[in-house]
């Protein structure tokens, strides 16, 4: 994805979100609804960014000796915050607010910490 499509994209997810949690918070709507759908959405976001992360692969990486390595770390980001947002939109979907709020957070920032591990590791050992 080029950076356009990036920001449009963040653009769409941004208005999805406003606009839902507006629309259901006046709707007279259980009122949990509105941050339920607002977080089913991040989550979906973290799946798109994520399945759009291993095709960023640009021309400059691809001149290194360690490309292949620098492809599949991109590869293993885009797979970890994959699934780490289906973990955190599943988890505002099926649990109740008060297990999800915690357990969503976790499944985001253990993802992310899963994938700075794996790059410092890489780096410190030449690779990256």
């Amino acid at each position: 994805m080029s950076a356009r499509a990036d920001l449009l994209t963040g653009l769409v997810f941004g208005v999805l979100m406003l606009a839902s949690a507006y629309v259901l918070k006046h709707a007279g709507v259980n009122p949990d609804l509105p941050m339920r759908v607002t977080m089913v959405l991040l989550g979906l976001y973290y799946v798109v960014s994520g399945n759009a992360l291993p095709r960023r692969f640009t021309a400059r990486a691809a001149q290194r000796p360690n490309s292949a390595r620098i492809q599949a770390g991109q590869r293993f980001a885009g797979w970890t915050f994959v699934l780490a947002g289906l973990a955190f939109a599943l988890a505002w979907i099926v649990l109740p607010k008060d297990v999800a709020e915690p357990l969503s957070v976790a499944f985001l920032v253990g993802g992310s910490l899963t994938v700075f591990v794996r790059t410092y590791r890489a780096c410190a050992r030449g690779n990256g």
